[in-house]
């Protein structure tokens, strides 16, 4: 099932707020190289398309925010040591 169809299907009178998977703040902060995070325009307007369509049915979401760190799968690995 499509996440635009996914979250508010479940948002629907069923659950009061929904937290999405983690989602990176920067680029450096990504678990596997090309996925979404908060960083580029087309990011933010597709986390604002899918919030819409869960407010449209009445539920409420929030993003989770994660930095995967040393567990980061790119080049771009970012992490407090090298270990």
């Amino acid at each position: 099932m499509e996440l635009s169809c996914f979250y508010p299907e479940i948002a629907r009178g069923v659950v009061s707020l929904k937290a999405t998977g983690g989602i990176a703040p920067n680029r450096e902060g990504i678990v596997f190289p090309n996925t979404t995070g908060l960083f580029s325009k087309e990011d933010l307007d597709g986390h604002r398309y899918l919030s819409g369509k869960v407010h449209i049915t009445g539920g409420k979401i929030t993003k989770l925010i994660l930095h995967a760190g040393r567990y980061d799968y790119g080049k771009n690995c970012v992490a407090p040591s090298q270990i």
